[in-house]
Parts: structure tokens; C-alpha cells; sequence
């Protein structure tokens, strides 16, 4: 049922999770020398004279597991309780796949200590702020088992 204000909900955190997938870069890095390095969900490398891949990444994994975890909740309309478990699944492992994402952009910059000006792009906002979407449907799933209970409790 995908007409509901919550189905609606995760399906837009969906849409914003699965928004890196597409090749889009979270954070750009310009060193001093001129270098510039793009990292992105498959993989952190330097742009410029031939991809160089630096570090193949893993959080693409994580982002379909994520994604997939979304459509379970989406589909599991019939069972509230385990819709609510899904959706806390999917807001915890997008929240510690964003920290991940961010402790490996410091991580690179401290461990190259460069000069380097990190420049934060908008993919990586939209994969963070997916939490918040999926929280509201966290809460809109709640307010129709109270509302499904109280219904219950009349007949």
C-alpha cells in the first residue's frame, strides 16, 4: 500500500539511499599539488591523469542492504511490528554507514597530512538525511498501530 503517508516515507529514503549508487562522489578532495581525489560509494581514487584507485569501498554492500531492508518495511504493511523492527533496522545501519563514510574521509586527510580541502557534496547530505525520512515513517507506523489498537479495544 504505497498510498500510505509512511510507505511514502521510507520510499523517499529509499530513493535518497539509493542516490550514491549511481557513481556520484560524497567528498572531493584538492590537495596543494594540484591532485584531486573523488570518493564515492565503489571506490576512493584520484581524478586528473587516469583513474588511479587508491582504496576499493564496500559501502555500496551496505547501501543495497539498506535499500533492501527499505523494501522489506515498504511491503510488510500487514505486520506493524515488524515494519517498526525494519525501519529501526534501516535508520541505525544508515546512521553508522554515514559515520563510516566520514571517519574514512578524516581518516584519508590525517593520513596523508595534506593540505587538503575537502569539499562535501550533496550525494553524501542526501544518503545522511535519509535517517530523518526514515524516522518520520518509524513514527507514522506507530501512529496507525495506536490508531488500528484503539479501534480493537472499541469493538
Amino acid at each position: 500500500m504505497i498510498q500510505r503517508k509512511q510507505s511514502l516515507y521510507f520510499l523517499a529514503a529509499l530513493i535518497l539511499i539509493l542516490l550514491p549508487l549511481f557513481g556520484t562522489s560524497f567528498f572531493n578532495y584538492f590537495s596543494e599539488e594540484g591532485m584531486e581525489y573523488s570518493y564515492n560509494a565503489f571506490n576512493f581514487k584520484q581524478v586528473g591523469s587516469g583513474p588511479l584507485i587508491l582504496n576499493k569501498g564496500f559501502e555500496w554492500i551496505l547501501i543495497l542492504i539498506i535499500s533492501l531492508i527499505l523494501v522489506l518495511a515498504i511491503l510488510s504493511f500487514k505486520n506493524r511490528k515488524r515494519q517498526i523492527q525494519l525501519g529501526w533496522l534501516a535508520f541505525t545501519m544508515n546512521v553508522l554507514t554515514s559515520a563510516l563514510i566520514v571517519f574514512h574521509a578524516f581518516l584519508f586527510e590525517s593520513a596523508h597530512k595534506t593540505d587538503a580541502s575537502l569539499v562535501i557534496e550533496m550525494t553524501f547530505f542526501a544518503f545522511a538525511s535519509a535517517f530523518l525520512f526514515i524516522f518520520l515513517g518509524i513514527q507514522g507506523v506507530r501512529k496507525d498501530k495506536k490508531l488500528v489498537d484503539s479501534l480493537n479495544r472499541l469493538r
